[in-house]
């Protein structure tokens, strides 16, 4: 299954080509066509399009890929074209984590953003620049947190070595002097008798609870918003379709699945591994969204008139 890994390379080199104008493409279409009524809202796509970048680019250089081994679940890294320490690769994982950490966490603030605007909520990010820049520190706290519980307890240990060497070399065709991973197991066997491993399970309730969290977030400020101008603007009610259901469908959903997965002690299987070409994806997919679902935005790419009703969707 070498060649699994090869088409791995081969599609986010791709979507690394793609992603990088995309996103360049929509920072420039927020600059020049954001009317006054985007307000603050043009840092929040600012702030998100950069972190896709950098996202996107250490989804290439890594070329994660995840998979499931009896009770671990386990992303491993077989690239390393600069010969770095294991080490080091370790920290660009725990990076390349706090990075899609981060875009969950910026998706949930941007329906909050949304929500604070129609509904009139307490916080006036509209205009208020302070708040809003202290509520992106705290997607960021969120996001470091995120990097160094992965550094720091999804570390390697013999126990995880002896249970995912054997599929490492007869599904991926490499051994584990070859790659560096990072892996979270809940249920350490030893001698027939279980344990429960109390750092791997902090680890997977973090994790999911900052998922489930940014899903929920997203949800309620979604149905507040429509409640509030489904008289008013079915586009909104588009755009917010749109712009909910890519990041739920790509990298919310599949994660928070493969994070339980271990529970049930699912046998790795090549099927996981597509995940990674959702998130390969998403930088390109998501910032397209953004432009066809705003009315403004589309007007200035396709040169039409833009429609006067307009507000930051």
């Amino acid at each position: 299954m070498m060649m699994f890994i090869k088409t791995c390379q081969a599609l986010n080199l791709v979507s690394l080509v793609l992603s990088m104008p995309t996103n360049i493409l929509l920072q420039y279409i927020v600059y020049k066509a954001s009317s006054l009524a985007f307000g603050n809202y043009t840092k929040l796509m600012y702030t998100s399009a950069v972190n896709l970048q950098i996202f996107s680019v250490l989804h290439t250089f890594l070329t994660p890929i995840i998979s499931i081994q009896k009770n671990v679940i386990f992303v491993f890294s077989p690239m390393n074209p600069f010969n770095l320490e294991k080490d080091v690769v370790r920290i660009l994982m725990a990076c390349y984590g706090a990075s899609y950490c981060f875009s969950l966490v910026m998706c949930a603030l941007t329906f909050i953003f949304r929500y604070d605007r129609v509904c009139g909520g307490p916080f006036n990010f509209h205009k208020n620049t302070r708040i809003l820049i202290a509520f992106i520190l705290g997607c960021l706290l969120i996001s470091v947190s995120w990097a160094l519980i992965v550094y720091f307890i999804a570390k390697p240990t013999p126990y995880i070595d002896d249970i995912i060497a054997g599929p490492l070399n007869t599904t991926y065709s490499t051994s584990l002097e070859n790659v560096t991973y990072v892996a979270a197991v809940y249920q350490i066997w030893c001698s027939g008798i279980m344990e429960w491993n109390e750092m791997g399970i902090l680890l997977g309730v973090f994790c999911s609870s900052v998922i489930i969290g940014s899903i929920v977030t997203i949800m309620v400020c979604f149905r507040k918003v429509m409640k509030k101008v489904e008289h008013l603007q079915s586009e909104l009610f588009k755009a917010q379709c749109i712009q909910a259901f890519i990041p739920i469908s790509m990298i919310f959903l599949p994660i928070i699945a493969l994070l339980t997965l271990p529970i049930f002690y699912v046998n790795g299987n090549i099927v996981f591994s597509f995940v990674n070409v959702l998130l390969a994806i998403f930088p390109i997919i998501d910032p397209i969204a953004i432009i066809c679902s705003v009315s403004q935005y589309r007007a200035f790419l396709f040169s039409r008139p833009v429609n006067p009703y307009e507000e930051a969707s």
